[in-house]
């Protein structure tokens, strides 16, 4: 098995940097390898960033993929729940 790709998420996972995070994922999705979101130290999530990150793990587990999201911050992780999104995240 391919070792994964790990994507830094950062400390603000908000709809400025959305655009940013979504040309990133898109370069690691056409690599064909599973990934490790790093989200240890995000202390901000809104509900744009959250919903790219939902669709980008949806993508890669129709393609076998597997998506780990590595030491979720408990701002990830509120704001996660907060929005209903825990699930679609693997949380």
């Amino acid at each position: 098995m391919a070792k994964p790709i790990e994507v830094d998420c950062g400390k603000q996972l908000e709809i400025v940097n959305v655009e940013q995070l979504f040309h990133s994922l898109e370069e690691v999705a056409q690599k064909g390898a599973p990934v490790s979101l790093k989200v240890g130290q995000v202390e901000r999530a809104d509900t744009a960033s959250l919903q790219l990150l939902v669709a980008f793990r949806k993508s890669l587990l129709s393609q076998g993929l597997d998506v780990q999201l590595i030491n979720p911050s408990d701002s990830f992780q509120q704001a996660a729940k907060l929005l209903g999104l825990s699930p679609s995240l693997g949380l």
